[in-house]
């Protein structure tokens, strides 16, 4: 009988885990799209009849810190995804500081 109960707690602990990694990807690619949003309004700017957003630089600013506040949530569910996420967002977050500042 005990080991019924540790194979359901292992199930458990499992499903957990499976949970708390797709939910850490999910982030790190919501971070990926923050980041990539900039260069894609950057290049439907330039296309004709595109749709444009009047974001201000501080709008962009606070995308970019919502990239990086993701990318953390990737790091702290231990996604595989976050060598990535994390470098990109503070690289697109400082980017944007700089452009903002000029």
């Amino acid at each position: 009988m005990p080991t019924d109960v540790s194979t359901n707690s292992n199930q458990a602990i499992s499903r957990h885990h499976k949970v708390v990694k797709l939910t850490g990807n999910a982030f790190a690619y919501a971070s990926l799209f923050c980041s990539a949003f900039f260069w894609i309004n950057f290049a439907s700017y330039y296309v004709p009849h595109a749709p444009k957003l009047n974001l201000t630089g501080f709008d962009w600013f606070r995308i970019m810190a919502v990239a990086v506040i993701l990318s953390g949530a990737s790091v702290a569910c231990r996604a595989k995804l976050w060598k990535l996420a994390l470098p990109v967002a503070l690289l697109m977050f400082f980017f944007v500081m700089y452009v903002m500042g000029t």
